[in-house]
C-alpha cells in the first residue's frame, strides 16, 4: 500500500503524456477541421510539421469516440483520454456522471479548492 501511495503522489500510477493538448471546438470548427483532415489524408495536416489532430465526441453516450484523425496521429493513453473527456463534460456544465467518471474528474480537479470549483461551475451554467 505504501508503494502505491508513493506512485500516486509522483504521478507514476497512470501515464499522462506531456506536450499533448486538448481543445474544445464548435461544430462548425470541427466540420472545417474534418474537411482539412480529408484533404490531407496521406500527408501532415500542416506541411513540414509533425502536428496532428483527432476529433472526439465527448457526449456521455459517445464516451470519447474518435470521429476522425489526421495523418500521423498517435492516440494518448486510455487514462489521459478519459480524463480529457470528463473535463470537457465538466466545462460543458454536464452533471450526470457515473461513479468512475466522477472519480476521474475529482482526481484532476482536487488541486482546486471546492469553493473555486463551485463558483466557476455555477457561474458558467
Amino acid at each position: 500500500f505504501s508503494q502505491m501511495k508513493r506512485m500516486k503522489s509522483y504521478n507514476q500510477f497512470f501515464h499522462v503524456q506531456t506536450g499533448r493538448y486538448y481543445v474544445a471546438v464548435s461544430l462548425l470548427e470541427a466540420e472545417t477541421l474534418r474537411a482539412a483532415i480529408h484533404q490531407r489524408m496521406r500527408s501532415p495536416l500542416i506541411p513540414s510539421t509533425t502536428a496532428s489532430v483527432s476529433l472526439r465526441c465527448v457526449a456521455p453516450s459517445a464516451k470519447g469516440l474518435v470521429l476522425d484523425s489526421s495523418h500521423g496521429f498517435v492516440p494518448a493513453s486510455r487514462y489521459q483520454n478519459k480524463i480529457a473527456t470528463q473535463l470537457a463534460r465538466f466545462i460543458d456544465s454536464e452533471t450526470d456522471y457515473n461513479e468512475s467518471e466522477a472519480s476521474l474528474l475529482l482526481q484532476v480537479l482536487e488541486a482546486n479548492p471546492i469553493a473555486n470549483r463551485t463558483s466557476w461551475f455555477v457561474s458558467t451554467r
